[in-house]
């Protein structure tokens, strides 16, 4: 028998499962950790570029001055605004403001107030905005006439109202008034 010419079989197969194993432990170690993950197919999904639906808020109203927010507000609403012209003592003068709403609205509403000094024009006390688009951009005109020198405060209360919530943000422009 082949047995008695090489000796006990259940060591030769015992020698080989070590041998073996060993093998399978030094070809593990020497496996890179991140390799393992270049055999795998990688799924890639196309993700569709934002569809670009126009110019940009800020885009819109480039060149205008930013309005102060004078009370703490975490509404969603901006206000920018451009003086036309120069603001003079008994000179009537145009303030152009941008509504930039972040959040769509059934009504936006912006009311304006001054001191004595400053008569607002019919028509510039406020403004009815109808179905509020969110990120677009709502202009309108002031129409004001100084009578005083010195610094004026414009103040805008802002109102968005959706389904049943208001959201109020009061905003001010200075004008400084010369008596040139």
């Amino acid at each position: 028998m082949i047995s008695n010419d090489f000796g006990d079989d259940a060591v030769m197969r015992s020698r080989f499962i070590l041998l073996l194993s060993a093998g399978l432990i030094l070809v593990g170690c020497q496996r890179d950790a991140g390799s393992a993950s270049v055999n795998k197919p990688v799924v890639r999904t196309k993700t569709p570029a934002p569809e670009k639906k126009g110019p940009s808020q800020d885009e819109l109203t480039a060149g205008m001055v930013e309005a102060a927010s004078t009370l703490k507000s975490d509404a969603p609403i901006d206000l920018k605004f451009d003086l036309r012209t120069r603001p003079e003592l008994g000179k009537p003068m145009e303030i152009e403001i941008a509504l930039m709403p972040q959040v769509s609205a059934n009504l936006g509403i912006i009311r304006v107030t001054g001191p004595d000094t400053l008569t607002l024009a019919a028509g510039s006390v406020q403004f009815d905005i109808p179905n509020i688009s969110e990120s677009q951009v709502y202009r309108r005109v002031i129409h004001v006439t100084p009578s005083a020198e010195g610094v004026l405060v414009l103040t805008l209360n802002t109102t968005l109202k959706h389904e049943e919530v208001e959201e109020y943000r009061v905003f001010s422009i200075p004008l400084i008034v010369s008596g040139k």
